[in-house]
């Protein structure tokens, strides 16, 4: 029977490469996009069983909504990827509350939705893959991104939390933490800083989305049975 994946932000840099990484895999692809992530339509029309789902991640009314019709229609899901991610970079001194609320709400509060709705399913079956993606940040501190760090740290302490619960159960629950990967959300990083910030990556080059999405595939594969709790980087050693 064929695996059901749902990918949230499977519409925008890294989450383009992973919705399409997983479809080449042979997976039904669920994955939501937002009013600022790319037309799906191209992706609808190379994967005609694939589908696109609008939602604002900061509604909670509208993420339970979904992840309620999702179950109804498809009545289980055997891979839940959590990629949708935003930043709002401010020194920390300077940072007022929206900013703090956005990106924690956005980056940490939206995995419990669907988290929650879509366990069940796995439980009943014995088998499901959780994967959600961090960042380095959650791992290392960088200036501007107090608020960044702290929902992908935030996500690290989840994924192993969870990983401990569910184990039993054949679930798996991994966290991923990409470096810096050539993706939108670099672009505004000024070029006398990324040359030190490459300086300080072992391999001398920014990292590919699609790298990013053989771990994410290979952690949604059935040979990645024995690995959970884990917070993997993709980095380069950085």
């Amino acid at each position: 029977m064929q695996r059901i994946a749902f990918v949230t932000g499977g519409n925008g840099g890294i989450g383009t490469v992973v919705t399409e990484r997983l479809l080449r895999d042979d997976f039904l692809v669920l994955f939501t996009y937002n009013k600022n992530d790319p037309d799906p339509a191209e992706i609808l029309r190379r994967y005609p069983s694939s589908r696109a789902y609008h939602c604002n991640l900061l509604d909670r009314d509208e993420v339970d909504h979904l992840a309620k019709d999702v179950i109804e229609q498809y009545s289980k899901v055997d891979v839940l990827v959590n990629n949708a991610g935003v930043m709002l970079d401010q020194i920390f001194i300077k940072m007022n509350r929206d900013q703090w609320d956005y990106v924690i709400d956005v980056n940490l509060k939206s995995i419990f939705s669907f988290s929650h709705a879509f366990l069940p399913s796995m439980i009943k079956q014995n088998y499901g893959r959780i994967i959600n993606i961090s960042s380095i940040t959650g791992l290392k501190g960088f200036h501007g991104k107090a608020n960044y760090s702290a929902s992908k740290a935030g996500i690290i302490g989840f994924t192993r939390a969870l990983a401990v619960e569910v184990a039993p159960k054949g679930i798996t629950v991994n966290a991923v933490t990409p470096g810096m990967i050539d993706t939108k959300m670099i672009k505004h990083i000024p070029e006398k800083y990324m040359a030190s910030i490459l300086n300080q990556i072992p391999v001398h080059r920014l990292g590919r989305p699609g790298e990013v999405a053989s771990l994410v595939a290979f952690l949604a594969g059935e040979d990645s049975s024995y690995i959970t709790g884990e917070a993997i980087s993709v980095s380069g050693g950085y």
